[in-house]
Formats: structure tokens, sequence, C-alpha cells
């Protein structure tokens, strides 16, 4: 990567690996990393954490993917035609009676509305 002018005679060079983020006027390494020029992930170590935007296979994922914490995330797969809400807490074996609310969701252009229970 070429070097970034930060300002007036300041430069820097962060290395190619990881997109560049100003912290305060300085640029330095971010967590996010280009793995190839249609993958973009947020790295810790060498760990994919938080998101992926992977634009070769048509997946995204967002969240706590690989279990670290409770795994809840969301991942689109759009090659298998799947949206997926992961998590250990998403379901329960019991609710409540009707709130009045319900959550509106489209697919393919159609709405559907679908009844929330309380608690």
């Amino acid at each position: 990567m070429a070097n970034v002018y930060i300002s007036q005679n300041v430069t820097t060079n962060p290395t190619d690996k990881y997109l560049p983020v100003n912290n305060a006027g300085v640029f330095a390494d971010s967590m996010l990393q280009m793995t190839d020029s249609r993958r973009l992930v947020s790295m810790r170590g060498n760990r994919e954490e938080g998101i992926i935007v992977d634009n070769v296979n048509f997946s995204y994922k967002f969240g706590d993917f690989d279990n670290l914490n409770f795994g809840t995330s969301i991942h689109v797969n759009d090659a298998n035609k799947k949206i997926e809400l992961l998590g250990s807490f998403l379901t329960t074996t019991s609710a409540g009676g009707n709130s009045g609310n319900h959550l509106k969701l489209t697919i393919n252009g159609t709405e559907y509305v679908l009844q929330l229970l309380n608690p």
C-alpha cells in the first residue's frame, strides 16, 4: 500500500493487509481486512470476528458467528437463499398472551404480519 498522507508532509504506511483507519489524525491498521478483492472480514489476531462480507460465495455474517460468547448472529447466504438467526437464547419453551404488536416481514415483495406474544 502506498503512503497515506494525513496532513501536510506527514505520512504513515499501514500494511497492505488491513484497511487504514483515521484515529485522531493518525492512520493505522484497523481490524478490517481485505482477504482478497471481494472478501472483507473483521479480524482479531488470526480469528475472523464480528463481520464477514464474502462477495465470492455471496455469504454475509454479522455478530458472534464464531461462538466466542453466546453465538448470536445473522447469516445471509444468497447462494442458498437463506437468512439464519443463530444464538443460544433466541427461542423459549413458553410464551405469554398476545402483546398487541406484530412484526412486519416482506418476502419476495409480499408483506406478512407475525403476531408477537409477551414473554
